[in-house]
């Protein structure tokens, strides 16, 4: 159909309207009839971006052809140009084939970084949609989940709720007057500024772990996980919710698998339920935080619970790591 495209172009741009022999007969009439009308548009288009879009976007589709004709791809290439092809938008697709010279090219390149992100997020989107939201599509990778240890599915939890009962009382006999309950963030993926769904769980190789070592004697390799949007985050952007267990209690374990609530002795225990947001790592100075952790207080039936935000404080890339606020120390919390 390029050649077609080409061909008739050129005998309307040379004044002619003959026949171009031996080019249309593999092409049935209504093909033929649409490729026509394409270029008759275009030629009537005094815009010269509108003849390069559909220069470049037909090109595009004659490369693909041509490398799908000459060898079989791998599966994950087909998978990521399929959704390449059904997601685009149109102010995507008048911006990219304006500016991109070698679409198909481009195109794979894109799919070797992003192809399995894009196969979880379909995943994810679908799941969500069902009303699923523990989040344990991020395990379905199977090198994150070695890196969280083989982590259980049932540890692996969306959102927080109390550890018990005992606890819940204590906090609602302790805590004086009556909070007013916070206004819920739309969770539904339709709010422009929640990018949850774009959080995931990179894992990476990091430093060698001198205390562990294979029957070689040589350190063993660390693989640990990195949590980063895979789009661009502004400052206000909804990126999710802590996950884990929300404790009232006087003493508390290891302190960086805490994180501390508006009350003193409130608060989310992720030591051992767990989820995405969880599992982002602290920031060793002030100045790269880049995100900020809110309790929000929600009024039910049965008592008052809580959901602790994440909302970006700074512009992030695609694939920059999320590092919240460092805990207080432990002379703190004996405070």
């Amino acid at each position: 159909m390029y050649e077609h495209i080409v061909a008739t172009a050129k005998n309307r741009s040379a004044g002619s309207y003959a026949k171009t022999p031996n080019v249309t007969t593999n092409y049935n009439a209504v093909e033929i009839e649409v490729a026509n009308e394409m270029v008759r548009v275009v030629s009537l288009a005094e815009n010269l971006d509108t003849f390069r879009k559909y220069y470049h976007y037909w090109k595009f589709q004659h490369d693909l052809r041509i490398e799908y004709s000459m060898t079989e791809q791998e599966s994950s290439f087909r998978e990521g140009l399929a959704r390449f092809l059904l997601f685009k938008t149109p102010k995507f697709h008048r911006r990219f084939f304006n500016k991109t010279t070698n679409a198909l090219s481009t195109v794979k390149r894109w799919n070797r970084v992003y192809h399995r992100y894009m196969e979880e997020l379909a995943t994810r989107v679908i799941a969500e949609k069902k009303g699923y939201f523990s989040g344990q599509t991020d395990l379905q990778q199977v090198d994150v989940w070695v890196a969280l240890s083989n982590v259980a599915l049932a540890h692996w939890v969306g959102g927080s709720q109390w550890a018990n009962d005992e606890e819940k009382h204590a906090y609602q006999t302790a805590i004086s007057g009556d909070l007013p309950a916070e206004t819920e963030i739309n969770l539904d993926g339709d709010d422009p500024l929640n990018k949850a769904i774009y959080i995931f769980l990179i894992p990476y190789e990091g430093p060698s772990n001198p205390k562990k070592r294979n029957i070689q004697g040589k350190p063993v390799s660390n693989i640990t996980v990195a949590v980063c949007p895979i789009v661009p985050v502004v400052p206000g952007d909804f990126l999710g919710v802590l996950s884990g267990k929300v404790r009232y209690a006087t003493e508390v374990g290891n302190i960086t698998k805490y994180v501390q609530g508006p009350s003193p002795n409130l608060w989310l225990d992720f030591s051992k339920f767990t989820g995405r947001l969880s599992c982002m790592k602290i920031a060793e100075k002030d100045d790269e935080i880049n995100v900020k952790l809110s309790w929000k207080r929600i009024d039910c039936e049965n008592g008052p619970d809580w959901r602790i935000e994440v909302t970006a404080t700074k512009p992030i890339g695609p694939f920059e790591q999320l590092l919240r606020p460092a805990p207080p120390s432990r002379a703190q919390v004996d405070l």
